[in-house]
This record gives C-alpha cells, structure tokens and sequence, in this order.
C-alpha cells in the first residue's frame, strides 16, 4: 500500500476505539483484506480469517471490517491484530 492509501485508512474508523469491544468472530461481520501487492480479498471462513489475521499481525496486509447496525453497516479499521488473532487463532475448518 502506498503512504497515500494509509492515510486515507488513517481516517477511518478503528476497532479498538469501541467501548463495548468489536464482534471479530461475529458471523454478521464481513471483512476485506488487502495485501502488500494490493489484492483484495474477502475472506469468508474461519481458516481464510486466520490467515488474514496472521497477515496484519506480520504487517503484510490490512484488513478492514463491515459491520452491520440497526440503521446501516459501518466500515473499521481493524487495527488491533492480536484481538482480530484471537478470535481466528487456529485455521480450523467451519
């Protein structure tokens, strides 16, 4: 990712900023993953999520996160990577 591309990330929202703590291993929650090359994926199962999880904490990859409220889905973030670890950390098959 460029320096331009994290700045723009930089104004988003992020989960750790969340009182009540961010739903990681909420089946309602989508993410998208981007990669140093800047291919983007959506990583849907347990085992892709832990690989995405493994990627933003080796710092090769930023994930965001689409959460659905009440009244529209919000986009984070996900900047806190041993939270987002901890809710995939075996590639485990659902």
């Amino acid at each position: 990712m460029t320096k331009a591309d994290r700045l723009y990330l930089a104004r988003l929202p992020v989960t750790s900023e969340l009182d009540r703590g961010f739903p990681y291993d909420s089946g309602l929650v989508t993410y998208v993953a981007v990669d140093a090359d800047g291919v983007v994926s959506m990583p849907r199962y347990a085992p892709e999520r832990h690989a995405a999880a493994v990627a933003l904490l080796r710092g090769e990859a930023q994930v965001l996160a689409i959460w659905p409220t009440s009244w529209r889905a919000e986009l984070f973030v996900v900047n806190d990577a041993d939270a987002f670890f901890a809710a995939y950390p075996h590639n485990r098959a659902t």
